[in-house]
């Protein structure tokens, strides 16, 4: 029931917005895309947050898990050389204990709802693929992925976990820069 009140909660929120044509106008738990991290969070809060999933340091990747309104996970990056910790991308997170089934099922309505307040951004469909970071290539994610024109991305997806890489599979809502994306597809794994 905490699942479904919280969707309904995020697509009355989403609804609030007029057309948009920028992520920056897509907001996650009050955050976005250039803002900075230190606006919400303190250091050691950021600090514990940090998490080591990438091969490389270029981006600092933070999990927050306490005091969230709609999400049971917020995850952000910033470079990490960056001392004003701009947000580069963004997500929120609920989790959905070994009951991937009805993630599927949110997505396309979460879909259908960002869809028409970013009606002019590229719509690369759904697609199911290998999660790049689960080396045994048992985990999956299925997702939505919208493009602006300058290439930033909004993805909505599901991530089905093997037991084998933790098994904590999840719906994401995700913003991110086409920078952070390159760096996903080319360098953190």
């Amino acid at each position: 029931m905490r699942i479904f009140l919280s969707i309904i909660i995020l697509i009355f929120n989403l609804q609030s917005f007029s057309k948009a044509d920028d992520i920056r106008d897509f907001e996650i738990e009050g955050m976005s895309i250039g803002d900075s991290a230190l606006d919400f969070y303190s250091k050691i809060e950021i600090l514990k947050g940090t998490k080591q999933y990438f091969k490389n340091d270029r981006y600092t990747i933070v999990e927050i898990k306490k005091n969230l309104n709609l999400y049971d996970v917020v995850q952000f990056t910033f470079l990490t050389n960056d001392k004003t910790k701009n947000i580069t991308s963004l997500s929120g997170i609920i989790l959905y204990k070994e009951n991937i089934k009805n993630c599927y099922d949110e997505i396309d309505n979460i879909y259908k709802d960002v869809k028409q307040i970013f009606p002019n951004f590229q719509d690369e469909g759904k697609l199911t693929y290998k999660h790049n970071s689960d080396k045994s290539g048992k985990s999956s994610m299925t997702d939505y992925v919208l493009i602006s024109k300058n290439e930033d991305e909004i993805q909505i997806g599901c991530t089905d976990f093997s037991k084998i890489h933790g098994g904590l599979d999840h719906l994401n809502i995700a913003i991110k820069t086409i920078e952070y994306g390159k760096f996903l597809l080319n360098e953190a794994y």
